[in-house]
């Protein structure tokens, strides 16, 4: 009975403890709604696994419906959230059709033809299409860091995960006996180890990659002038000795220009600040496309 409830409550205390992590960076980081996103993902984790452990006044069967819905939702809005992350756009139509078919079948064989084993492989199976269909997506992006590798494989072999083991352990073993001896059935432990050793995974790849959103606009807003975009005097320095090691080493010409703008004083005088920030703006992004890239 003890190893019972470890096993029960590892998984929700996991869950909790990350969407608690994401809660707080959302918080100093509102404008990455994406943090927000897999914060409710993390809960809603919890919420099922959870639910895996008690039954409502509904009854079991209601219950157990709860418990697998939130873990389509958590599946969906970690699809909601990465994808947001990396500017992807959601394929709302293809996650719908996975989430409610798969849940339409858990129905199936949890109210009218009762079957733990199709119920098992319903709801893995569902899990899975939304893993890959992530990664899938993920493949598209470019310039993608070690991290956001690590993400695309983590994610790659959850989906496998879904797919393989319960498919082996209903074939060779068979499902949990019924819902009251689930969390000392083979599934259920294997569900439980896997599930806390990817979920932590994938929180690891998704927190050091915004650790790294964070220190890169803060190393960009250091050495660019924020209104113009371009390099202020910090960052001119350390690219121009940067281009000049490179050019040295290649052999090749380097142009500096000076440019001014003329009667500047003017638009301000005439046309208000406002105008002239627009002005700067404008020039900084007319310098910024007739540069040659990495100048």
């Amino acid at each position: 009975m003890g190893n019972g409830i470890f096993i029960a409550l590892l998984n929700p205390a996991i869950s909790a403890i990350f969407a608690g992590g994401f809660f707080i960076l959302w918080r100093h980081q509102r404008e990455r709604r994406y943090i927000g996103v897999l914060a409710l993902s993390y809960f809603a984790a919890a919420c099922g696994y959870l639910l895996q452990s008690v039954t409502l006044p509904v009854g079991m069967a209601l219950t157990k419906l709860a418990s697998n819905t939130f873990f389509v939702v958590t599946a969906y809005m970690m699809a909601l959230g990465v994808l947001e992350k990396f500017g992807r756009k959601v394929p709302h139509v293809a996650l719908g059709l996975i989430s409610g078919i798969g849940l339409a079948v858990l129905s199936w064989f949890l109210f009218v033809q009762p079957d733990m084993g199709w119920r098992v492989l319903a709801i893995n199976f569902t899990l899975a299409g939304i893993c890959l269909v992530i990664a899938a997506e993920l493949r598209a992006v470019k310039d993608k860091v070690f991290v956001d590798r690590l993400l695309m494989v983590a994610l790659v072999a959850n989906g496998c995960n879904f797919l393989v083991r319960p498919v082996v352990i209903v074939a060779f073993v068979g499902p949990p006996a019924s819902d009251g001896d689930i969390f000392m059935s083979l599934y259920w432990i294997t569900t439980a180890v896997t599930h806390a050793f990817n979920s932590v995974l994938l929180a690891i790849c998704l927190m050091t990659g915004i650790a790294l959103e964070v220190i890169g606009r803060l190393q960009k807003d250091a050495l660019n002038d924020p209104l113009s975009g371009v390099l202020n005097r910090r960052g001119f320095e350390e690219s121009g000795d940067a281009l000049l090691g490179r050019r040295a080493t290649e052999d090749a010409p380097t142009s500096l220009v000076l440019a001014d703008l003329d009667h500047f004083k003017d638009i301000n005088d005439n046309y208000g600040h406002a105008v002239g920030d627009r002005v700067i703006a404008a020039f900084g992004t007319t310098l910024r496309e007739l540069t040659e890239e990495g100048a």
